[in-house]
């Protein structure tokens, strides 16, 4: 699995979390045209590294849960306190939008967020509407 990059990247800059300011905004858009035409991301971006060849940890184990083992992914650390979650975006090959997220919580034992994700996502799929049908999937 590799970092996203190309029209996935350019999707992320976007349309996630768009910058306050017209500014920022202005510069994604600049950073996605460039990308766009095989320019390469400035190295100052948050690394993500590893003890040993391959993805992160909780990226390589999402392949059993059925994640291709070549989707790429792109990090979000989370901004705030310690509770905030991190997430790693997976994209199915050739996608420019995330099909899968992966979240992971920063302090141990923090699992009130997730059985609420799990919770509210159960009864989404129960309601029998056009929203269920939209819904994200829980596994």
């Amino acid at each position: 699995m590799v970092p996203a990059r190309g029209p996935a990247l350019g999707d992320a800059l976007l349309r996630w979390g768009r910058p306050p300011g017209r500014l920022r905004a202005l510069r994604n858009e600049l950073i996605t045209a460039l990308v766009a035409r095989g320019a390469q991301m400035p190295r100052t971006m948050l690394t993500v590294a590893t003890l040993t060849p391959g993805p992160p940890w909780p990226v390589g184990r999402a392949a059993a849960l059925g994640v291709p083992a070549d989707a790429p992914w792109m990090f979000a650390p989370g901004t705030g306190d310690e509770l905030q979650r991190a997430v790693f975006h997976l994209f199915a090959p050739g996608r420019t939008a995330p099909s899968w997220v992966l979240k992971l919580s920063r302090v141990a034992g923090n699992t009130a967020p997730f059985d609420a994700d799990e919770h509210g996502l159960l009864l989404a799929a129960q309601a029998g509407t056009r929203t269920s049908a939209r819904a994200p999937h829980w596994r």
